[in-house]
């Protein structure tokens, strides 16, 4: 499990679009991680171009191992 958060900001996976890293997140009120799926808004985005409360609220991750 990689925290996308605790990579320097030029860090490869903090660069590649967040539904083809595999990426899950989570709210401080859930109790899992939730994937993010292709079709939603976010999945245009990457770790870097989250703003507001996507950055503020929820921890991101991309589970298992990438290379």
């Amino acid at each position: 499990m990689i925290d996308l958060e605790t990579l320097p900001e030029d860090h490869p996976l903090r660069n590649t679009l967040l539904i083809d890293l595999g990426a899950e997140f989570k709210h401080p009120q859930w109790t899992e991680f939730r994937p993010l799926e292709r079709g939603r808004p976010l999945d245009k985005n990457t770790y870097n171009t989250l703003t507001g409360v996507w950055i503020e609220f929820f921890k991101w991750r991309v589970p298992g191992e990438t290379k």
